[in-house]
């Protein structure tokens, strides 16, 4: 019979992964898990000739509960707080199967691929997404 010497390594190694698997198997779980960190809202990043456009999926937000910020001319943030959904009037439940919203705080900064002119930052709110219309640095102002 042969014994294979023990390696702290590999004890170490196996830990790590067991516990990744644990984490994920929570976050998956049927009824969800969530640490005590934020959520993100998911994003689609657009270039054009005059800049670039921002299209953030915020369904179920106001867009009073959503800041916007551009720091410096490469880096935008856009943070929040969404609410739990709301059960329609007349329709009461017993038992809860699945949560997949995200709900609660959140903050999601984007490292832009150009320079935008942070001044001419403008956004706007329709149908659960956010539009976020960054001018390129330099580009000529457009008359309105």
């Amino acid at each position: 019979m042969s014994y294979k010497n023990f390696d702290p390594q590999e004890s170490r190694h196996w830990s790590q992964s067991i516990r990744a698997m644990m984490d994920e198997m929570l976050q998956r779980s049927f009824v969800g898990y969530r640490g005590a960190h934020t959520w993100a809202p998911g994003i689609n990043l657009y270039e054009g000739a005059a800049g670039l456009l921002v299209c953030v999926d915020l369904a179920g937000m106001s867009p009073t509960d959503i800041d916007v910020s551009c720091a410096g001319p490469t880096r935008l943030t856009i943070s929040g707080a969404r609410p739990h959904p709301r059960l329609p009037e007349g329709q009461p439940v017993h038992n809860l199967h699945i949560l997949e919203i995200d709900e609660g705080p959140f903050s999601r900064t984007i490292e832009l691929p150009i320079a935008v002119d942070p001044e001419r930052v403008a956004a706007r709110y329709a149908d659960g997404y956010l539009w976020v219309i960054l001018p390129r640095m330099g580009a000529a102002h457009g008359g309105r």
